[in-house]
């Protein structure tokens, strides 16, 4: 927080901003590591994945609570509401994002991959099994999607303290 005191406002504002785009990064950098452990089945880097993902988050959300911190001890109040809103839904969005990724894998090992769209030719344990979990995702990307939409639509008013 020290080095960010010396900045005003709008370079706040602006450097919060580079940091949820560095959040995207971040999250479609995992997305991107994911998808090949889900296709083929193998998991074996995940932990290495995620305790990367991890410190690049925490490294991330430091940088944001930073500029929270700076903007409330600066006065810029309405700014620091909006950014702390963002961060706070920013964690939300970490841990249903992790929750998914958990029932994706879970749907993986239970599944063989041949098998993976045709839920109603397996048997009767597995396929109830697979449709909680498939409950599961489908609950969460809906909770995924309105965290989403909540950060977008703080972002813009983070952008209309830009132009104030």
């Amino acid at each position: 927080a020290n080095k960010l005191r010396c900045l005003d406002r709008i370079a706040l504002i602006r450097g919060f901003r580079k940091t949820q785009e560095a959040r995207v990064a971040s999250y479609s950098k995992f997305e991107t590591k994911l998808h090949p452990m889900l296709k083929s089945g193998v998991f074996n880097s995940y932990p290495a994945a995620c305790s990367e993902a991890t410190a690049e988050f925490a490294t991330l959300s430091a940088d944001a609570k930073a500029a929270i911190l700076v903007l409330e001890e600066n006065g810029a109040t309405e700014a620091s509401k909006i950014t702390a809103r963002i961060q706070a839904l920013e964690g939300e969005k970490l841990t249903l994002t992790a929750a998914l990724h958990l029932d994706e894998i879970k749907r993986r090992k239970a599944c063989p991959a041949g098998e993976m769209d045709d839920v109603e030719s397996l048997s009767g344990e597995l396929r109830r099994d697979i449709l909680m979990i498939e409950q599961s995702r489908n609950a969460i990307r809906e909770k995924l999607g309105i965290c989403v939409l909540a950060i977008n639509e703080a972002l813009e008013e983070l952008t209309m303290e830009l132009e104030d």
